[in-house]
């Protein structure tokens, strides 16, 4: 029998591409910044959500383990592209991100291959995503100075400790024994 229960976790995940979609069309054509950071709000209450429900109903999956990170890679990647554009966010820090996600989905497939299973983000990239999450908002409202730059500074700093913390767990982890009897 079929059970929202079950579903939810993901459709949650999933619906965070149109929210992020929205809100960088809403910020694209300016004005709207009430409507964008509500659809904001909205992607980041359904990123709480749905590992909230996934644990609550016993609903964990490997599929739903895959998507919620790559969703969150795509919707940063949408209003990242349009903070560039419009809001004078640094290229080289979008840059950066979009290499540290890339290298992350890499490594994530490398272990997933090796493995046999995908690894939950860190409190590290909790906290980078956090800080750029923040720090869009400021982009957004604060045209400069010293909050920016604050805000600017801390994505940085969580920014290479993430990068760090996850490259220690990609090399501890592609040194260990595979959980792959194909592979041994």
């Amino acid at each position: 029998m079929i059970t929202v229960r079950r579903y939810l976790p993901t459709a949650l995940t999933l619906t965070r591409i149109p929210l992020a979609a929205g809100a960088a069309w809403f910020l694209w054509e300016g004005g709207a910044h009430g409507v964008a950071f509500g659809l904001l709000a909205a992607a980041v209450l359904t990123d709480v959500l749905d590992g909230y429900f996934a644990r609550r109903f016993d609903a964990v999956s490997l599929a739903g383990k895959t998507l919620d990170p790559l969703v969150d890679k795509v919707s940063i990647a949408l209003v990242g592209v349009v903070l560039v554009a419009k809001y004078n966010v640094p290229w080289w820090l979008f840059a950066g991100v979009v290499a540290r996600d890339v290298a992350i989905v890499v490594g994530g497939a490398v272990l997933w291959r090796r493995r046999n299973d995908v690894q939950p983000s860190n409190v590290w990239g909790k906290a980078a995503a956090a800080a750029m999450a923040a720090y869009g908002l400021i982009a957004i409202w604060v045209p400069g100075g010293v909050i920016r730059t604050a805000a600017l500074v801390t994505v940085i700093i969580l920014g290479a400790a993430s990068c760090l913390s996850y490259a220690k767990r990609f090399w501890d982890m592609a040194r260990a024994k595979t959980n792959r009897p194909d592979l041994q």
